[in-house]
């Protein structure tokens, strides 16, 4: 089973295997701590025509893949980690209740 898994060496080497060389470094550098947390209500989703989804708390743009930019809705509370630089979403918690 070991033999199926694919290493963390691996994957960063395939995440990064499109990129020139400045732009790997800045990927790189992003995924290293500090991170920031961005607490507030979702105001508003943005559709990049480059592809990219965003979400915005508390005037912060943050990117999110596709599939959590559709489920998340304007209007819930929510606390988003992300990286300093280029503010990629790590983890997103949702806040239920009053």
């Amino acid at each position: 089973m070991a033999a199926n898994r694919m290493s963390a060496r691996d994957a960063a080497k395939g995440l990064l295997s499109g990129l020139s060389g400045g732009a790997r470094a800045r990927a790189l550098l992003d995924i290293l701590p500090p991170y920031r947390v961005a607490d507030g209500i979702l105001e508003r989703k943005e559709a990049g025509e480059d592809g990219e989804h965003r979400i915005v708390i508390n005037g912060a743009r943050i990117s999110v893949d596709a599939a959590t930019y559709e489920l998340l809705q304007p209007g819930e509370r929510l606390a988003v980690r992300h990286t300093a630089r280029l503010k990629r979403a790590i983890s997103i918690t949702r806040y239920v209740g009053g």
